[in-house]
Order: structure tokens, then sequence, then C-alpha cells
């Protein structure tokens, strides 16, 4: 059973992260919640990556290593539709798009625990 205090921060996360596909993972949600920082940065980072991604959808996944149970993070997948898209300059993009994310990642201390990936 929810309680109206995380409902609450259920609402603000949905509210502040609709530019996001969906979130059906309650791990998600949960992880977002216990590491409060996340949420201001998944905000300020969509803009940086839609500057280099503009068309591509952006999906959370929640990602842990069941050897080390401790090892949890948070990815932001960029769904590559088009596969005639030269790869070389994908990933120019995202290196160049990783650069300015790095920044952001410093600000909000969350280096240890989200990643961007391209899928």
């Amino acid at each position: 059973m929810v309680s109206s205090k995380e409902e609450i921060s259920y609402n603000i996360l949905e509210k502040n992260l609709n530019e996001y596909e969906p979130i059906t993972d309650e791990r998600i949600k949960n992880f977002i919640i216990e590491n409060k920082r996340l949420n201001p940065f998944l905000k300020e980072v969509y803009p940086i990556i839609k500057k280099f991604f503009p068309k591509n959808k952006l999906v959370l996944e929640y990602v842990e290593d069941y050897e080390e149970p401790d090892w949890v993070r948070l990815h932001i997948i960029i769904k590559i539709e088009n596969k005639e898209t030269d790869a070389e300059e994908i990933v120019n993009k995202h290196w160049k798009m990783n650069n300015e994310i790095r920044k952001l990642k410093r600000k909000h201390n969350v280096i240890n625990i989200v990643n961007t990936c391209l899928f």
C-alpha cells in the first residue's frame, strides 16, 4: 500500500518527468524518490539530450548487478530508431552530449548513479 506521502512524491515525479516515456517500473520511481537529486537532474538533462537527439524517445531503465547488490544505476536510454543514420555521427553526438552532461552530473552529484546509453 502506498502512503499519502509516497503518492505525493509519485505525482510530483510523474509531473516532472513527463517528457520521458511513461515509467511503468516501480523500481525506477522508488530509486528516483530515494535519490532526491535525480529528479532535478533528469529535468535539467532533458533539453541537453534533445539538443543532440531531438527526435529520439528517451526511456528510463533501472539497472542492477545481481552479483553485487549495492550496484544500482538509472540509465537514460536514447532510442535510435533510424538505422540508416551514420553510426559514427551518432557516437560523436553522444560523446559531445556526455561532455555537457558531465557538468550537470557533478552539479547534482549523480555521477555514480545515472548513465546515458544509445539503443
